[in-house]
């Protein structure tokens, strides 16, 4: 093999050593939205699909010292109006 050839190899499976890697490393949870009060973070809402089970979550909060919930609300803390839509969440305390 030329040496073209060769580099031209071992960067196509460099592309693809990280595009698995990328697709199956799934061991942080997916942060969709924080809320925070004062700079802290009071509330997070998780973004759960099939590649994120919700243990990484629960784990996550869990290291927070938050409140893990597999149905919280959405909503920003003393919010008046709330929409009642089920997602994963972790109440941190105050």
């Amino acid at each position: 093999m030329s040496m073209n050839k060769i580099i031209i190899f071992t960067v196509i499976l460099v592309l693809i050593a990280g595009v698995l890697i990328f697709y199956f490393d799934k061991d942080g949870a997916s942060i969709k939205k924080t809320y925070k009060s004062s700079g802290e973070i009071t509330k997070i809402i998780y973004e759960v699909n099939d590649n994120s089970p919700l243990s990484v979550c629960e784990q996550d909060c869990l290291e927070r010292n938050g409140f893990f919930q597999e149905c919280g609300n959405i909503c920003e803390p003393g919010a008046d109006v709330c929409d009642t839509v089920c997602a994963v969440t972790c109440t941190l305390s105050d």
